[in-house]
């Protein structure tokens, strides 16, 4: 097969081009990774963990969930009651499951608009963790409800959602983020 030069310089453009967005997708990926994920609602889950001594080897073991209100609006101008709560559920078995609730909490309910999101708080549950051989084959998930009131105070919709991100803090300071929390790891030499 014949090339011409010009189809030749056309075509070398053309995979220069390409591996230039390549190598930019390359070196902004980092980037982007050191950004703390959010989910689609705007709030967040973070595992606290605590751990006794003074390291360098620590045995974390997960105390407490905080959930961050979500931002949730009114579907009018005039205002609305909207609510949300989380729901918290374990697996014994790694991702396996079977999943088990162990924690519901209340609804928070609060006024919204189209324009004006609910002032909802932040809410958070202690974890007790099961006497199990490896709590780190122990998981916990949290799934969102968001719920719409009609003006009779009847459910006029409702939304389920998995929380894909949490953030574990470790005795106070972290930023790793996975898409559950262990019951406890070891972290160390």
């Amino acid at each position: 097969m014949h090339l011409s030069l010009r189809h030749w310089a056309r075509r070398s453009a053309s995979i220069a081009l390409l591996l230039s967005v390549a190598g930019t997708a390359v070196i902004a990926g980092p980037a982007a990774a050191a950004t703390p994920p959010i989910s689609d609602y705007g709030n967040t889950v973070e595992c606290r963990y605590k751990a006794k001594g003074d390291g360098p080897a620590f045995n974390f073991r997960l105390k407490k969930l905080v959930v961050t209100a979500p931002v949730l609006y009114g579907k009018k101008s005039t205002p609305q009651v909207v609510g949300w709560r989380f729901i918290v559920t374990r697996s014994l078995n790694h991702d396996a499951g079977p999943w088990t609730e162990t924690y519901r909490s209340p609804i928070q309910k609060r006024s919204a608009t189209a324009t004006t999101a609910a002032a909802f708080t932040t809410r958070s549950v202690g974890v007790v963790i099961p006497d199990v051989d490896n709590v780190s084959s122990v998981r916990y998930h949290v799934t969102l409800k968001l719920l719409r009131y009609r003006d009779d105070g009847s459910v006029k919709s409702r939304v389920t959602y998995l929380m894909p991100w949490m953030k574990w803090i470790e005795n106070g300071e972290g930023n790793y983020y996975e898409n559950m929390c262990l019951a406890g790891y070891y972290n160390g030499p």
